[in-house]
């Protein structure tokens, strides 16, 4: 599975509809913005349901304060997917992606998450720019192992 940041696609869009949240006199979590960078798998044949989200500070350059996964379907729907039930029940919701960074502050910024995720609307967005991203990858030859036949490997010579 490839993860392809959602700006990579929509680069206006995602501009405009990255969410942020700003942290202000908090001990556990250093003053300043903190936008939730999407990212989606980007293979076509894929169907996660599922959102990489890369903690990004506005003044701290490329530094990663937490990787989140959220998985918004039902946790059956994951059980399906993965295949086994356990599996299943850990891809469901948000969590702290395990084979991502996170900073000492990824458990507070999880926190921030779940709470942010208590707005329907921004749900919704996740969910449609999943649909628009997999729209576009559908659309897109698959990059592994494979190359767009160039105009000449098409030509057929007729004697």
């Amino acid at each position: 599975m490839r993860i392809t940041p959602f700006s990579a696609k929509f680069a206006d869009l995602a501009w405009q509809e990255t969410r942020t949240i700003t942290v202000c006199g908090r001990d556990e979590l250093p003053d300043g913005e903190y936008a939730f960078v999407e990212s989606y798998c980007d293979e076509a044949s894929c169907d996660c349901r599922r959102v990489m989200l890369t903690v990004l500070g506005r003044t701290s350059g490329a530094r990663v304060w937490a990787t989140i996964s959220y998985g918004w379907e039902s946790e059956q729907f994951y059980e399906r997917w993965v295949g086994r039930a356990v599996e299943g029940a850990d891809t469901k919701g948000p969590y702290l992606d395990p084979f991502n960074p996170q900073s000492r502050y990824a458990d507070v910024l999880l926190a921030m998450f779940e709470y942010v995720l208590t707005d329907r609307a921004y749900v919704e967005r996740l969910e449609r720019h999943y649909r628009m991203f997999k729209a576009v990858a559908k659309n897109e030859p698959e990059r592994r192992g494979q190359r767009k036949k160039s105009k000449r490997q098409n030509l057929r010579v007729v004697k």
